[in-house]
């Protein structure tokens, strides 16, 4: 019985945002090295493959924030009134949400 619960245990592998559950099975002292390295090699994948989105999901957020700012700042002073705002907080967060999803997207 410890041995099947051993078999069938749940690991969770967490990112930046997000958590992956993944199924894996341990090594026994039967499976050879290669087996084990194939074995980590597979369950990585789907956590690449998370990373890749939640890195994708970054950039988005980062242009929508820093399309919002700019789109602030030309507005009001498209207005032509004696005072306009410079938006530059959701340009500067922007930028920096675009770079942390490129390094993100650069691990996965």
């Amino acid at each position: 019985m410890e041995d099947a619960a051993r078999r069938n245990m749940r690991y969770m592998t967490a990112t930046n945002d997000t958590t992956t559950w993944s199924w894996v099975s341990p090594t026994t002292p039967n499976q050879s090295t290669a087996d084990a390295t194939t074995t980590t090699a597979a369950t990585t994948r789907p956590v690449a493959s998370a990373t890749r989105a939640v890195a994708l999901k970054e950039i988005n957020a980062g242009i929508v924030m820093i399309v919002l700012g700019v789109a602030i700042t030309v507005g009001t002073f498209a207005l032509h009134l004696p005072v306009f705002v410079v938006s530059w907080g959701p340009v500067v967060f922007g930028i920096r949400r675009v770079f942390r999803g490129m390094k993100l997207l650069a691990k996965a």
